[in-house]
């Protein structure tokens, strides 16, 4: 897995060092616009207030970023973009993507959903080609792995299930996604006992339930995903690659 966070705060260690030398190309580079230029490595482009980077450009070695800045480092919306083509645009938290974001990764995967300190965390959706959903994850991460509830899908097959650390524990596979197909299947132990397991399938929807757990899956085909857990919030991310994720109380 590409580690986003990891190398964008590398490439940016050194932007508020001590023994960093900063020059001021052109512009005003207190309270105003300006380029300003770093010894440890780092080129800035943009609007500066107090002498503190506000909102621009930031390029240095391998990648370059463009959007809002706090403490000198990227904080709040905006956009990396890597030299393996791969980009991640979104909400940054201490030069790391955190929050709600979409990530490119290379050879066409997307990553959209929640980012903590650089890693997919939370609830999203892992595409292997970001133009379809033929072929994608759908549910709970946790440091880059599939972990907790979720769906996948790989053609006609479809699983729902538990996973702990990118591997299936417990859940049902179907093919065509019809009731007679769908087979319980774990792996493990102590999953001795099927939890209660519930489906419903139409031409453009499915809907999955596991009411011992608490916990939904609703997919409207060509319009979004969502999962609802024990936690009383439904998370529903669109799956075009423009809205933003909503969540909505489950007594909605």
């Amino acid at each position: 897995m590409h580690h986003s966070g990891l190398l964008i705060v590398l490439l940016f260690t050194g932007i508020t060092t001590l023994f960093a030398q900063d020059t001021c190309l052109a512009g005003d580079c207190e309270n105003g616009y300006g380029a300003l230029k770093c010894d440890c490595g780092y080129l800035y482009k943009g609007v500066f207030q107090d002498g503190e980077k506000k909102s621009g450009t930031l390029f240095k070695e391998e990648l370059h970023y463009t959007g809002a800045f706090q403490q000198d480092m990227p904080w709040g919306s905006g956009a990396v973009y890597f030299a393996d083509s791969s980009s991640y645009r979104g909400e940054f938290q201490a030069a790391a993507p955190h929050g709600y974001g979409r990530y490119y990764l290379p050879a066409g995967k997307l990553y959209k959903g929640m980012m903590k300190d650089g890693d997919f965390n939370g609830f999203g959706v892992l595409l292997r080609d970001s133009t379809n959903f033929s072929t994608f994850y759908a549910g709970e991460f946790q440091n880059d792995l599939e972990n907790g509830f979720g769906m996948k899908r790989s053609g006609d097959t479809v699983t729902f299930g538990k996973f702990k650390k990118g591997t299936l524990k417990y859940g049902w596979i179907g093919v065509k996604t019809g009731a007679e197909t769908m087979t319980w299947i774990r792996s493990g132990k102590g999953f001795d006992q099927e939890p209660e397991f519930w489906h419903e399938q139409a031409d453009d929807y499915m809907w999955v339930k596991f009411p011992d757990e608490g916990v939904d899956f609703f997919v409207k085909k060509g319009e979004f995903v969502e999962f609802s857990g024990p936690e009383g919030i439904i998370h529903r991310l669109y799956t075009d690659l423009k809205t933003p994720p909503q969540f909505i109380p489950k007594n909605r």
